[in-house]
């Protein structure tokens, strides 16, 4: 039988009274139980992601953020400033195309802008994973490299969208992120080969389940990632 430890109560403790908006505002989490508390936080109601407004003081030490069962509106986005984050999951991205339009593509958004509003300085220096998940139009032409620049130390990514394609080649796309440990390119249904991925010298892990690639010529380069620990491949569930 599996008993929580006093961490693991407190945690829980200290989330519901948040949610519940019956706590005192004198308190001061440290790093560990910032993250402990908000992942608690949400999973008692995703929409308690606008709570962290009001306790951002309280929160302050906060390092880690799964946006992806929340709704994010610009307010959520702006009051992400308030933290020092170096892991940072945005979930959908087009439900912030509203928010965060690209003047140039009517049916996606900026995400280069929609970082820019998210992340402060600090976060940028220390940023070492980030996530989202979205059409391929949610993809502004260049944003690799733009990203790349914004988040200079990135060692983990993890984007779920269908398509590499002109808006986003892969190899550009290696070349852009040259210090990753992690990748997730799961379900990139056209995604013909990996081409490119041998400049990901560091690469310990790569996940691409349900990808799209069929001909075996298109995993050569693999072989020359002398760092890649492990490789998960599946096919349709």
């Amino acid at each position: 039988m599996f008993f929580s430890s006093l961490f693991q109560l407190a945690v829980k403790s200290v989330a519901q009274h948040i949610h519940n908006e019956k706590i005192p505002l004198d308190f001061h989490l440290n790093t560990k139980s910032s993250n402990a508390v908000v992942r608690e936080l949400l999973k008692l109601d995703p929409e308690n992601i606008r709570k962290l407004e009001k306790y951002r003081k309280q929160l302050s030490k906060l390092t880690e953020l799964d946006l992806r069962k929340c709704r994010i509106d610009e307010r959520v986005v702006l009051n992400l400033k308030n933290f020092k984050l170096n892991s940072l999951e945005f979930g959908e991205l087009h439900l912030l195309k509203r928010e965060f339009p690209d003047p140039t593509n009517i049916y996606g958004i900026d995400v280069v802008s929609l970082l820019e509003e998210a992340v402060n300085t600090d976060s940028r220096e220390i940023m070492i994973h980030l996530g989202f998940t979205g059409q391929e139009e949610a993809f502004m032409s260049g944003w690799e490299k733009k990203i790349s620049k914004l988040f200079p130390y990135l060692q983990s990514i993890k984007i779920i969208f269908k398509r590499f394609n002109e808006r986003c080649p892969f190899s550009s796309f290696c070349v852009s992120f040259p210090n990753l440990r992690v990748l997730d390119i799961s379900y990139a249904r056209d995604l013909s080969s990996l081409n490119g991925i041998k400049n990901l010298r560091n690469l310990q892990k790569l996940v691409m389940c349900n990808a799209g690639i069929r001909n075996f010529h298109g995993y050569q380069e693999l072989s020359e990632l002398k760092n890649l620990k492990v490789l998960e491949v599946s096919g349709e569930e």
